[in-house]
């Protein structure tokens, strides 16, 4: 038994769209304007317990931990749409689950980033770790998920 679903598809601003990432491959960027505190990304799907959620992750291509520490599943093409939104270490969205809002004011052309450490994925017994290629100056050189 699911927990609940909430909107079925992602939201994207109308202000954002997918383009050439200078951090990694393609990426979110402002087209207008975008004041802090705005909403840009929601994430849509069904809520599941862990339980459940053991049973389709195999199946399963993109998911969120919820602050109760269920998961939040997307169906397939949803993951195309939010991997574009890479990590920076000096991120300019903030996640509140199940949203992205602006950070502080992004102008027109700049990429959409956020921590992808400060995502909520569940603890592991060994940290995943990655490579960090944001270039700020601030840069922690490693992701921890």
């Amino acid at each position: 038994m699911l927990i609940m679903t909430l909107r079925k598809k992602y939201y994207f601003s109308h202000k954002i769209e997918k383009g050439p990432s200078k951090i990694h491959g393609k990426g979110q960027h402002a087209v207008q304007p975008i004041v802090k505190g705005e909403l840009v990304l929601e994430a849509g799907g069904t809520i599941f317990s862990p339980s459940q959620f053991s049973e389709i992750e195999s199946s399963c291509c993109s998911f969120l931990v919820t602050p109760s520490n269920n998961f939040l599943v997307s169906e397939a093409s949803e993951k195309m749409n939010v991997s574009y939104l890479n990590h920076s270490c000096d991120p300019n969205l903030f996640f509140e689950f199940p949203r992205w809002y602006a950070l502080r004011d992004i102008a027109v052309g700049e990429e959409l980033t956020t921590d992808y450490s400060l995502l909520g994925y569940p603890k592991r017994e060994t940290p995943l770790l990655s490579d960090c290629q944001c270039g700020v100056v601030t840069c922690r050189k490693i992701v921890e998920i």
